[in-house]
C-alpha cells in the first residue's frame, strides 16, 4: 500500500434505517442533516396506521413545500422511502408518508 493510499480518507458505505429503535434513528437522520420521526394515529374506523416524516433540520428556514407520499401495493414507507424523502428534506422539504391499511406497521388485513 503506497502512503498516499494510506492517508487516503475512508469511504463509508451509505447506511439505510431499517430497525424500530427510536434512537438510533434519530442518530441516522441527523447524520444526514434532517429530522425523521415516526408516530401512530387512529383513524375514523378505529385502525392504527403508521406515519413517518422526514423535516429538514429545526435551525434552518421555514419548509420549502411540504410532500406527502404514498406507497404502492405490496410496499411500505419503513423501506421503500428512504432516499428520496432524505434527498428532499436535505433541499428544505417536509415529507410525510403512511403505510397504507393493511400494509406495513398499519392495522388492517394484510395487503388487502
Amino acid at each position: 500500500m503506497s502512503e498516499s493510499e494510506a492517508k487516503a480518507p475512508q469511504q463509508q458505505p451509505f447506511r439505510h434505517y431499517w430497525g424500530d429503535t427510536p434512537e438510533e434513528e434519530d442518530d441516522y437522520y441527523a447524520q444526514h442533516g434532517i429530522r425523521g420521526s415516526t408516530s401512530f394515529f387512529k383513524c375514523p374506523r378505529g385502525l392504527s396506521l403508521f406515519t413517518r416524516s422526514w423535516l429538514p433540520t429545526a435551525d434552518g428556514p421555514p419548509p420549502r413545500g411540504l410532500i406527502f407520499m404514498v406507497h404502492g401495493y405490496g410496499n411500505d414507507v419503513s423501506w421503500t422511502f428512504q432516499m428520496t424523502p432524505i434527498f428532499l428534506a436535505g433541499k428544505g422539504f417536509a415529507c410525510f408518508a403512511f403505510d397504507l391499511e393493511g400494509h406495513g406497521r398499519s392495522d388492517g388485513l394484510r395487503a388487502f
